[in-house]
């Protein structure tokens, strides 16, 4: 069953991994990369919903843990200025 912050990274373009990481490949989770020209990335975001967490990375930036709901994704992405999102 998919969860609030399941179908937002679903409606927002996020990747799905089935068989992702853990051992043996059963935590799945989503991300999202932000890369331009090629090379660099802008931000990234991975979403386990098995462990309710959240890694969200832009520039030096980085925050890794818990999160709640999709409000609260919401709010630790406009913390970290990633808008597009929003």
């Amino acid at each position: 069953m998919i969860n609030e912050i399941e179908a937002f990274c679903q409606a927002h373009g996020f990747l799905y991994h089935e068989h992702g990481s853990g051992t043996w490949g059963a935590d799945r989770y989503w991300t999202l990369y932000k890369v331009e020209d090629n090379d660099r990335t802008v931000f990234s975001i991975e979403y386990f919903p098995v462990r309710g967490t959240v890694k969200i990375g832009k520039g030096g930036s980085r925050y890794q843990g818990m999160v709640e709901s999709t409000a609260h994704l919401k709010e630790l992405l406009a913390a970290m200025r990633i808008d597009e999102l929003n």
